[in-house]
């Protein structure tokens, strides 16, 4: 397993396939695929999380070889809960997870004048086919 403090490389693997040292995984299998942006003292932070199903229709879109082992595949809410949680009991459980995990108090607001700004920076950089499917 990767040490907490190396990020992984970029990869045009599903980000479900691999795990890093702050993987969140139920048993040996993959439940959130997540990646950070650390700016100014400011941490952004993606995931997923598969509510039901697999990654098989990434791997087929991507056409590349995903080799795991069945007990290893990602796992899915569905298949490790009774149910799947309604959105604000995954808000609240994500929100209370992290922190408790990081000792911080998570606090609602709204972007400052300045974010609003690079919204437009931002939207056409990350929406551009080009910054996605960049290797």
């Amino acid at each position: 397993m990767t040490d907490i403090r190396q990020p992984l490389r970029p990869s045009t693997v599903p980000c479900f396939q691999e795990l890093d040292g702050g993987a969140i995984v139920a048993g040996k299998r993959k439940l959130a695929g997540s990646a950070q942006l650390r700016e100014g003292g400011v941490i952004l932070q993606h995931g997923s999380l598969l509510l039901t199903g697999d990654q098989s229709p990434t791997v087929e879109l991507l056409r590349i070889k995903w080799k795991y082992d069945a007990a290893e595949r990602p796992a899915a809410l569905d298949e490790l809960l009774p149910r799947i949680p309604t959105w604000a009991e995954l808000v609240d459980g994500l929100a209370s997870g992290f922190e408790r995990l990081l000792g911080i108090q998570l606090i609602e607001s709204t972007l400052t004048p300045e974010e609003k700004a690079r919204v437009p920076y931002y939207s056409r950089r990350f929406s551009d086919p080009e910054w996605t499917w960049r290797l």
